[in-house]
């Protein structure tokens, strides 16, 4: 992967802080995503942990900024991927809600990905993983 693996993390991460809980499927998922990612797994969850841990003390404008920089470090022929592992670490509970679709759309707008192409996307991965869709 070009794009570096702080980058990837950070906005993992973002993804893991809305619901407030870092669960221990996440953490799994996370090992799949950097053995996929052709990152060392150990280093990719070290990585995502200090980044959560730094998102958990920001402002949501600092968040948004956060995000901003590390979408915008993404390299332009992987975000398509980095957005297939924000949701795939958003529904690994099998269990998908509002917050959570909420961030998928703000990260894929910053990664220049339109809202209707991610909606699909969104509804694509729901429908083929069964994963409920929780409203809050």
């Amino acid at each position: 992967m070009k794009t570096e693996m702080k980058n990837v993390a950070a906005i993992v991460a973002c993804v893991i802080w809305v619901d407030e809980e870092y669960s221990e499927e996440e953490r799994e998922c996370l090992e799949e995503i950097a053995e996929a990612l052709e990152f060392k797994s150990e280093d990719f969850i070290a990585v995502v942990e200090t980044e959560l841990n730094k998102i958990k003390t920001l402002s949501d404008d600092e968040v948004n900024k956060y995000l901003l920089t590390a979408a915008n470090a993404v390299d332009d022929e992987e975000v398509g991927i980095v957005l297939e592992v924000v949701m795939q670490v958003a529904i690994c509970d099998n269990i998908l809600t509002s917050d959570q679709t909420e961030i998928i759309h703000i990260i894929a707008a910053a990664l220049g990905i339109s809202p209707a192409m991610t909606t699909l996307l969104v509804a694509d991965m729901v429908r083929e993983e069964d994963v409920e869709v929780v409203i809050e």
